[in-house]
């Protein structure tokens, strides 16, 4: 059996990622990491195209308000990759945290965090 150890981001670069996956961060991506923009993609290094659209990584309510959202960071040097979460800052939020854990919120912006997921396994630089 081959098992390969897993390397976390510090304690700090992890808090600048989660920041980070808000709309205005205040702080800046921690040296060595990268935000990934899934919303375009260059085939075969060539000029880029749209592949997911501008809000690929937000989900909004009916009123337009940002519920649920998530950035990507790759550290190539140190070969990891963060899929980060913003926290609850929205009612629905709240809502789900308390009855549910926010797996009701998760489950809203699931199906877009997949397809990232996905377009970077597919990513033959990553």
């Amino acid at each position: 059996m081959v098992s390969s150890r897993v390397s976390l981001p510090d304690q700090h670069a992890g808090m600048a990622l989660a920041n980070n996956s808000y709309l205005d961060p205040i702080v800046d991506v921690p040296k060595g990491w990268e935000k990934m923009d899934l919303s375009i993609s260059y085939p075969n290094g060539g000029e880029g195209v749209a592949q997911f659209g501008v809000d690929w990584n937000s989900q909004t309510n009916a009123s337009g308000t940002i519920e649920n959202r998530f950035e990507v960071f790759i550290n190539a040097t140190d070969n990891q990759i963060v899929f980060s979460f913003k926290g609850s800052d929205a009612l629905s939020n709240w809502t789900s945290d308390l009855l549910n854990n926010g797996s009701s919120e998760f489950f809203k912006i699931q199906a877009q965090a997949q397809t990232a997921l996905e377009a970077l396994r597919a990513e033959p630089n990553i």
